[in-house]
């Protein structure tokens, strides 16, 4: 099949070879596929429509459409464009595979159910300022490849895993985590964008930074409030997150915890691998508690004020100056 072809019906695959400058598939039931498809544009419509394109080699330059749930291969690479209809909208999940390419974007991709974008050893560019994905996020490459996404919702991301390129993740809502985010290096930076008194929390899973800087930011007016972070990295560090917040949560397994001048009107939490040390002084309206293991030291030496009351959980010697809240040992 070559030229302009438009295909529509209710259950069909393709099973021959299809070559065509723009392709589009409408219906309402399921496509899947045998052959290959090499489109310089490809559309998929219809409401409810599940497409099950993801068994070949494809070769697909733009895909857009508006339907149900998408399933497709492209090992060149793709982008999220225009192909008589503006943008890629699915009311279900979203799954791009890209083993020779790069998955970027021009125009707006809306998902109502989960997002999985897997590219190897190439770059991931979803950073369209109208983009509104719904569900958990996963996201996958290898390499010096960076990833850079951009939410008008809240966002919660899946499983992500990388090599030590550039990760990128800017939320006009709360940013979470459904699965643990495992990098060989590179900078992560979480920002959030225009929303007020929004979380990020990224202590719920055992995440690895690989050792590169972690950022908890805010463009165009956005705040934070609660601040959560797990890395298991021997080299972890807080160095780049906030010092205001509301709850402040730090799970540091295999690292030492080395506390700067923190301002939080809720509660602390601190998880280490090894000493928790101080370098200016805290001030906790909440409550604070701390683990660092039977064998490190807790030294909390400056003109600390506890507005609740303060809990070891686990430490050796301890040192601890402040005004406030009891201490529970």
């Amino acid at each position: 099949l070559k030229g302009t072809f438009i295909m529509m019906g209710k259950d069909f695959p393709v099973t021959g070879e299809v070559n065509s400058g723009k392709f589009t598939l409408n219906t309402t039931g399921t496509v899947t596929q045998g052959g290959t498809i090499s489109a310089a544009g490809l559309e998929l419509l219809g409401g409810g429509a599940t497409y099950n394109l993801d068994t070949q080699n494809n070769i697909i330059n733009t895909l857009a459409g508006n339907t149900g749930a998408v399933k497709l291969r492209a090992d060149a690479g793709l982008a999220i464009g225009t192909v008589n209809t503006v943008g890629l909208t699915t009311s279900g999940v979203l799954t791009l595979a890209a083993s020779g390419g790069a998955i970027g974007q021009s125009q707006k991709l809306v998902v109502g159910g989960a997002t999985g974008i897997n590219v190897g050893a190439a770059a991931i560019t979803l950073t369209n300022t109208s983009n509104a994905l719904t569900g958990a996020v996963s996201l996958s490459n290898s390499g010096p490849n960076a990833v850079s996404l951009f939410n008008t919702r809240d966002t919660t991301l899946g499983t992500v895993g990388m090599g030590n390129g550039a990760l990128a993740v800017t939320s006009q809502g709360y940013i979470g985590q459904g699965g643990a985010i495992t990098k060989a290096g590179g900078t992560s930076t979480f920002a959030i964008d225009t929303g007020t008194n929004k979380d990020i929390l990224l202590y719920t899973q055992p995440n690895g930074f690989g050792g590169g800087a972690v950022s908890f930011t805010t463009a165009n007016g956005g705040t934070i409030r609660d601040v959560g972070l797990s890395d298991t990295n021997a080299g972890a560090s807080l160095a780049g997150l906030p010092t205001k917040a509301n709850n402040y949560t730090l799970e540091f397994n295999g690292a030492p915890v080395a506390l700067p001048g923190l301002a939080l009107t809720g509660n602390l939490s601190v998880l280490a691998g090894g000493n928790v040390t101080q370098s200016a002084a805290l001030n906790v309206g909440g409550t604070t508690w701390i683990s660092s293991g039977s064998g490190n030291d807790i030294t909390l030496d400056n003109a600390n004020r506890f507005g609740g009351a303060v809990s070891v959980a686990s430490g050796r010697d301890m040192v601890l100056n402040g005004t406030g809240g009891a201490v529970q040992l």
